[in-house]
């Protein structure tokens, strides 16, 4: 479906031929490796094809609210790539500062910046960048990031 991997989806449905039910465990197990809010079940015979066991459909429509989670899951990972280049260790905080003139990653830094502090070793999260900022591109928005060492 041309998603990409760290883009939250709503959901995944597996339904069986046969009676059956997964426990929790794999539930979660699910929802964990192909990024899904939920897992649902059902044993409806007539919707596996002929000769197959369980059919599994995955919504891929993407709401503004999954859509601002995945966009705040893919600076985290540029932001850490950023951490790598400057050669900081997991236990060295920073000052984060962000800055974009794109509405959507604005939005989505606000509703998730204690997740993106806590990824990201963050102590601060400033509106605005310092000396050294790097220009990264997410969800096709431009975006500065600066990393002070705190």
């Amino acid at each position: 479906v041309n998603v990409a991997v760290r883009q939250a989806l709503s959901k995944i449905t597996i339904s069986f031929k046969e009676d059956r039910v997964l426990g929790e465990e794999y539930l979660d197990l699910i929802k964990d490796e192909i990024n899904v809010k939920s897992v649902e079940q059902n044993n409806s015979a007539a919707s596996v094809p002929e000769g197959e066991s369980f059919i599994v459909v995955l919504d891929s429509k993407i709401t503004p609210e999954l859509l601002r989670e995945g966009i705040s899951r893919e600076l985290i990972r540029k932001i850490n790539d950023f951490r790598k280049e400057l050669k900081l260790t997991i236990n060295d905080k920073i000052v984060l500062g962000v800055e974009t003139t794109d509405a959507l990653v604005k939005e989505s830094v606000l509703e998730f910046a204690s997740e993106i502090k806590s990824s990201v070793q963050a102590k601060e999260l400033l509106n605005k960048v310092s000396e050294g900022a790097k220009e990264v591109e997410v969800n096709s928005a431009k975006i500065k990031i600066s990393i002070k060492k705190s």
